[in-house]
């Protein structure tokens, strides 16, 4: 089967130069091989050999199953791509939606609108640096004085979102031990 396509694909090279269509010039190969563009496939089980993870992606099980629909799949993720350029989340959408993974972040919001709303409050950020100083994030709570509400409202949702992900961090990095030694070791590594 392999070297039928193969067959196919060189006589391609050579008539192409007069071709009208690419399909019209693929139907003319592939008969010389005795295939068409309904039975030429890769072979599943040769494929497999390439494939270097337990779960495919759902682009390599529809090129291997329909080879011939591999430029509209590419196409297609590439104008998702170039119209989703201004949007990282729409770029991991399309992206994502090629792997076979559902994401819709546009469905959720925005994950930190309530610390948004209530950072628009007077005092939040004194709020924000008091919790933080109570979980031993900070050591003194500055003077904020003359610094303009603007700027207060912009650092209290910067430490807030960035206070709550701490046990997350924590977690994470729980059986590690050192942190500080396990980076310098992946540093040097």
């Amino acid at each position: 089967m392999l070297k039928k396509i193969l067959i196919a694909v060189f006589s391609l090279s050579m008539i192409c130069a007069d071709a009208s269509s690419l399909d019209t010039d693929f139907d003319t190969v592939l008969g010389l091989a005795g295939l068409g563009r309904d039975s030429a496939r890769f072979d599943t089980d040769l494929m497999a050999i390439f494939r270097d993870a337990e779960f495919p992606t759902a682009v390599y099980q529809q090129t291997i199953s329909n080879p011939w629909r591999t430029p509209f799949f590419m196409q297609t993720l590439r104008t998702q791509l170039d119209g989703s350029i201004t949007s990282p989340q729409d770029s991991v959408q399309a992206i994502a939606r090629m792997l076979g993974i559902s994401s819709r972040r546009s469905l959720l919001g925005s994950p930190i609108k309530a610390t948004t709303v209530a950072s628009a409050k007077k005092g939040y950020l004194k709020a924000v640096l008091t919790k933080m100083k109570e979980d031993r994030l900070l050591a003194e709570i500055p003077d904020l004085t003359g610094i303009p509400e603007p700027v207060q409202q912009a650092a209290a949702i910067i430490l807030k979102v960035a206070s709550d992900s701490v046990p997350y961090r924590r977690a994470s990095f729980a059986k590690i031990g050192n942190v500080t030694d396990a980076f310098n070791q992946a540093v040097k590594t």
